[in-house]
Parts: structure tokens; sequence; C-alpha cells
């Protein structure tokens, strides 16, 4: 698996066998402490955009793979459906 000549596979070493079902399909899960350090703690330096429920992050996995992460910002219906 390829994107731009960069191997995926170390990526995916990443993502949890735990897979979620929701309406949209199954997503794989990545552990939050992934998460935290890919994006510096959340650090505020790192925040792309925001929105009514959350900042989305810049993370950086290693070199060669950055992604975008949206931390929500509290739980109940909504957040569950923007997470889906």
């Amino acid at each position: 698996i390829s994107k731009g000549g960069t191997s995926l596979v170390p990526m995916l070493s990443k993502f949890n066998s735990l897979m979620m079902n929701g309406k949209k399909g199954s997503v794989s899960v990545m552990e939050y402490a992934v998460l935290e350090s890919a994006t510096n703690n959340f650090n505020s330096s790192n925040i792309l955009g925001q929105g009514g429920s959350g900042c989305v992050y810049k993370a950086r996995f290693d070199n060669n793979f950055l992604a975008a992460v949206k931390r929500l910002d509290n739980a109940g219906p909504d957040c569950q459906r923007e997470f889906e």
C-alpha cells in the first residue's frame, strides 16, 4: 500500500485490530496515546481549524505521514453523530 510513493505499512501497525461498527460501516481504532504523541499532546500550535464540536489538529505520525485528527469537546448524541 502506498500513497505518493511512501509505504503506509509502518503506519498500519499503529491501528488496533479492534473494530467499531457504526451506522456508516466499520472503523479501525487507534490508541489515544498514539494520537497524543502525534499531536504533541494536542498542542494549540497544531490546531488546523475549529468547529462546533471540537478542534482539528495536525498529527505527525512519522516524517512521511501527516494526518488531521479531530478531538471532540464533549460527549452526547451530537458528538457520537460527529464521530460516526
